[in-house]
């Protein structure tokens, strides 16, 4: 009792002193509550611990039980509240407290681990946190429970088989990955470059054959509107440095659209081609992370970047975009605050749309993935309502609640026809126009899965009952939910979406199964890459912001060689072996 309620205490005070960053601003991918100071605390005793019965209670014979949930993934603290929470409380008869996590998630998790108890349900974003919890016996190995979870066992049994051999210490399964099976690519690819629309239309069209043609095309942009409706400065570009690791994290990011993989945790400071299986070190002078700096050099040297880059986070950057003040983003996601339904239906429509460039466009593709995806669930072996966690993992597990996961209460948004073919209803056409609407009993409709961040299916996955998948643009009769900016998107490209467009016109790159097969490096192969990634981060940034060319080049010479001196070359030869034993190991795991 005393070593629990000293663990929450302490939690308690983490909490607070990260709540700036864990109660971030209401952005994608990971959603928030503003109105939560700090999150609830329980002090079960821990001698209540549910044991197995095999008896399953009906919804109106459950009492509602709490369930504390810490979520790597998200960013969302507090008791959930909504249509959501209604629901889960009506059926399965459980409340969710979620702590606070943020970025500093790793190290809450942490002081949780040092106490020798978890909370009911965590939510892990790294392959090593997980095995690390398992190994300290601090999570339930999914086997001893397999009666309790036939949805899992029938829906994510690959990806059991893969979580035993792969994150787990002793071959049992300790957590389930996520988006299990098929997750359809509609719309975009999760990658632009996003660009302003309508200002593109004003300067005539003009081709992006390379990623740098973005450099002068920004410039033009800000020259055409230099202040957003508020008397603002505007910037093409507008960086962050709170997602940073051993490397930049932006930098990184443009090798995502063009088939090279970006900050594979199993292979640190180094980048793949998935279409040649070529492994590089991220210093190569032909890597996208090198790539990525150059452009950010560049585009500074435009006077195209936000001032506030180097010291702002992501948050800052949304806000920014979201009141028109910058012009580019990487994702889909980090431009949605500016598209507003009155912005993308105005009668001289504004917004963002993807606009590829010509060379070397070829977006990563996760459609499907038998194993499933990095992030991962499992539940406390110290859990006060053990049985009542696992009929939650049971549920959302089922592909047909994957239906109401995504889609909200039927009836409201979807229903069925005459022949049980779910359809969008003319409500649910207008509401997914504006993301941040509100559904019935409070909360938007992303809050069904945001909130905790984890889907265990992918929202491919064919129902029996329904007869198609869960994501309601791939049901017979869709009608994309065509915008006036949509419509002179369409007008000019002839296709009503990036993934139409490029799927016809370009190519993709589908993210091979081997990603899944990287293990945690090992101590020694860590402990190089942090030394080398103090030296990463910092000269990065810093030769994006340098004065000149020559102050470029100097900084990249000096960081290649202590890199080098660090074990560079170590890293790169435990990377290339990893990537080649992992293609070997995800070969005995495709299906079909």
């Amino acid at each position: 009792m005393r070593l629990r309620l000293t663990v929450r205490i302490l939690v308690l005070m983490l909490a607070i002193m990260f709540l700036v960053s864990a109660c971030a601003n209401d952005t994608p991918p990971a959603t928030t509550d503003d109105d939560t100071d700090t999150p609830a605390v329980t002090t079960g005793d821990g001698d209540d611990t549910e044991e197995p019965t095999g008896e399953v209670e009906s919804p109106a014979e459950l009492d509602v039980v709490t369930l504390q949930v810490l979520s790597l993934a998200s960013n969302y603290s507090g008791l959930q509240e909504g249509w959501w929470a209604d629901i889960v409380r009506e059926e399965l008869g459980i409340q969710f407290d979620i702590l606070p996590a943020g970025e500093q998630g790793e190290q809450v998790l942490q002081v949780h681990m040092a106490s020798g108890e978890l909370p009911d349900i965590l939510v892990f974003r790294e392959a090593i946190s997980a095995l690390d919890s398992a190994r300290a016996g601090l999570l339930i190995a999914f086997d001893d429970y397999l009666d309790h979870i036939p949805n899992v066992v029938a829906n994510m049994g690959v990806a059991m088989q893969y979580s035993a051999d792969v994150i787990s210490h002793d071959g049992r399964t300790y957590v389930l990955p996520s988006s299990v099976g098929i997750t359809p690519t509609i719309g975009d690819f999760g990658w632009g470059p996003m660009i302003r629309w309508d200002l593109y239309e004003q300067l005539g069209h003009p081709e992006i054959e390379t990623l740098f043609d973005y450099i002068p095309l920004l410039a033009a942009m800000m020259e055409l509107e230099p202040t957003n409706e508020h008397g603002q400065p505007t910037f093409g570009l507008s960086l962050w440095s709170d997602w940073d690791s051993v490397y930049m994290n932006l930098a990184g990011a443009f090798g995502s659209m063009q088939g090279i993989s970006e900050g594979l945790p199993g292979m640190p400071l180094c980048e793949v081609d998935y279409n040649t299986n070529v492994v590089r070190s991220m210093l190569a002078p032909d890597s996208a992370y090198m790539q990525g700096l150059r452009f950010f050099f560049e585009a500074n040297q435009a006077g195209i970047i936000d001032p506030d880059s180097i010291t702002q986070r992501f948050d800052n950057s949304f806000e920014k975009t979201s009141a028109g003040r910058v012009f580019y983003q990487h994702w889909p996601w980090a431009s949605s605050g500016f598209d507003s339904p009155e912005r993308l239906n105005a009668e001289v429509p504004q917004g963002f749309m993807a606009i590829p460039f010509n060379q070397g466009y070829a977006p990563v593709t996760y459609e499907f993935n038998p194993v499933g995806r990095a992030w991962t669930l499992g539940l406390s072996s110290s859990g006060d309502h053990i049985e009542r966690a696992l009929s939650w993992v049971n549920w959302i597990a089922d592909v047909d609640n994957s239906f109401l996961i995504a889609n909200g209460p039927q009836g409201l948004l979807w229903d069925v026809d005459d022949t049980g073919t779910p359809f969008t209803t003319e409500h649910g056409y207008e509401l997914r126009l504006d993301p941040e609407a509100h559904l019935p009993g409070g909360g938007r409709l992303r809050d069904g899965f945001e909130v905790i961040n984890f889907w265990p299916l992918g929202l491919g996955n064919i129902s029996e009952t329904f007869g198609v998948g869960a994501d309601h643009r791939t049901w017979p009769g869709h009608q994309p939910e065509m915008t006036r900016l949509g419509e002179r998107y369409y007008e000019h490209t002839g296709f009503t979406d990036n993934v139409s467009r490029i799927t016809a016109t370009g190519s993709t790159t589908p993210q091979p199964l081997a990603t899944m097969f990287l293990p945690p490096p090992p101590d020694d192969i860590i402990m190089i890459a942090t030394r080398i990634g103090d030296v990463v981060q910092p000269t990065s940034w810093l030769m994006i912001f340098a004065e000149d060319e020559a102050e470029f080049e100097r900084l990249l010479s000096e960081m290649r060689e202590t890199a080098d001196a660090l074990g560079m070359a170590e890293l790169l030869e435990y990377a290339q072996q990893a990537w080649a034993d992992a293609l070997q190991v995800a070969a005995q795991y495709e299906v079909g």
